[in-house]
């Protein structure tokens, strides 16, 4: 694995994931509207707005450039070539106690692991405290002054497991347990000093997980994204910094706990439609071009339930699932500093044929102020020129010329 691209995926993406959140309702508590849908329209042109959107892009990638330059990447990537060279003996996790019960414990996984530059292999010390990697920081460097720990710390929690092992008829009754964590932080030194630390939490109530957070900080640039259970509601925040500066920030908020997630909906799907489950969500690109969405998952659930139940052709079929979304899932593109709504984006039910072959699909197009709808893709294609080319350099510039249609 390219720990290089993993780590810098990880950031981007992750912020890029659709999230957001809103505690705004009407007085009868049955919506989760999202006040930025009613925006009014910008008055700009469909055209005029490209050159706005490319320059809210722009402003974003002028942020990001410092993460062409984090030591962070090149050291992760020069331990992952000596992984290649010398895979480490980790212990596993998981620890037999007896002939029927093991335990599993991220402890286990702990030792350190120092570099033996002239042979090319791990050395293997024993720890109690940490899993640790002790390794040169770069092809050209002489001595051992990188590191990497990890730490972690049991929350008290037990999950416990049971099966069967079974020879014929002979059957053993066998048991695991899973040590939850509470947190674990993972540390990258280079000449003594600290360049990334990536920790995470987990707050448990009842022994089921009602809360999480995970931060990533390296060199100015920090992404956190935090989980939290509260009565009735999930909500869930993202965000990607430059220093002080927001470059992606997220939200999403909706009415349903964790624990009903974890218990009631993963053990029977179909206990959505109990709920009456709506979600809103909100993702940000600096302080102004943001992506805004609310459903209502319950009833947009029940909906495709009957027509999927209902003998359609498939332009029927299509027609009624297109209307569905229409109907329970609201999206737009709005600009928040400014107060305007840039498009809505609405689904559409069309034909598309290509020789013998005919097939009816959703196509998704943007709503201007002046009534012009322009399928999603049509618009996005062209006039964006000088972004693409920031795009392609800022790609290069993070995973070299060989790599960024690979990495993209």
């Amino acid at each position: 694995m390219c720990y290089k691209k993993l780590f810098f995926t990880l950031v981007l993406s992750a912020g890029l994931f659709l999230t957001g959140c809103n505690k705004d309702k009407d007085k009868s508590g049955d919506k989760f509207d999202m006040p930025e849908l009613n925006y009014p329209y910008s008055q700009l042109t469909p055209d005029q707005q490209k050159l706005k959107l490319e320059q809210d892009c722009l402003d974003f990638f002028d942020e990001a450039e410092g993460l062409k330059l984090l030591k962070a990447y090149d050291v992760i990537s020069y331990l992952d070539e000596l992984f290649g060279i010398d895979e480490p003996e980790v212990d596993e996790p998981f620890k037999e106690v007896s002939s029927t019960k093991e335990i599993f414990d991220l402890t286990n996984t702990y030792g350190v692991f120092t570099w033996n530059i002239s042979q090319n292999r791990w050395n293997k010390s024993t720890s109690l405290s940490e899993l640790k990697f002790v390794f040169p920081g770069s092809q050209n460097a002489t001595t051992n002054n990188a590191s990497l720990s990890v730490k972690v710390e049991n929350s008290g929690s037990t999950l416990t497991y049971e099966w069967e092992d079974c020879n014929g008829w002979n059957c053993i009754d066998n048991e695991g347990v899973i040590y939850l964590p509470k947190s674990a932080i993972a540390t990258l030194t280079l000449n003594n000093t600290k360049i990334a630390e990536i920790s995470a939490a987990v707050g448990y109530k009842d022994d089921v997980p009602v809360s999480s957070s995970f931060k990533m900080t390296a060199e100015g640039y920090e992404y956190e994204y935090t989980i939290k259970g509260t009565g009735k509601e999930t909500k869930l925040s993202t965000h990607l910094r430059n220093g002080k500066k927001n470059m992606i920030e997220g939200r999403f908020d909706m009415n349903m706990n964790i624990e009903e997630i974890m218990e009631d909906v993963i053990d029977d799907p179909d206990y959505v439609y109990d709920l009456n489950l709506k979600a809103n969500g909100l993702t940000k690109m600096m302080d102004n071009l943001a992506l805004v969405f609310q459903v209502d998952a319950s009833e947009l659930a029940k909906e495709i339930d009957d027509i999927e139940s209902k003998d359609y052709s498939d332009k029927e079929y299509n027609d009624k699932m297109t209307q569905a979304y229409k109907k329970y899932l609201k999206v737009a593109l709005v600009a928040t500093k400014d107060g305007y709504k840039i498009a809505d984006i609405i689904p559409r039910s069309e034909m598309k044929t290509s020789g013998y072959y005919t097939e009816y699909s959703t196509v998704f197009y943007l709503k201007f102020n002046d009534k012009t709808e322009i399928e999603a893709s049509v618009y996005f294609d062209s006039g964006f020129d000088t972004l693409i080319d920031r795009i392609e350099d800022f790609l290069e510039g993070m995973f070299g010329k060989d790599e960024p249609e690979e990495a993209w």
